[in-house]
């Protein structure tokens, strides 16, 4: 996924996972491309960097809320890596 075509779909995948609107492997793909892996760094600064603060601080607070679920207890590590990368 191109850095502008994450910066666009991004905010409808998180939606999404707030909604609890899903029950397909999309949460793991979401959380696979929100988290720095060293691998895809520059990847992942592209997509960072297209981001407004606004943006990304909401990003995470969604992995905040979906954290205080019970509802992604499955991938909760994968939810607190995801965090991690947004310090």
């Amino acid at each position: 996924m191109t850095p502008a075509m994450f910066v666009a779909l991004i905010p409808a995948y998180l939606a999404a996972l707030l909604r609890d609107d899903i029950e397909t492997w999309m949460p793991e793909n979401v959380l696979r491309t929100l988290t720095r892996q060293h691998e895809w760094d520059p990847e992942f600064d592209a997509r960072m960097e297209l981001l407004t603060p606004l943006q990304r601080s909401t990003i995470a607070r969604v992995l905040d809320a979906l954290l205080a679920s019970d509802r992604y207890d499955y991938i909760r590590d994968r939810i607190a890596a995801a965090r991690a990368s947004w310090q």
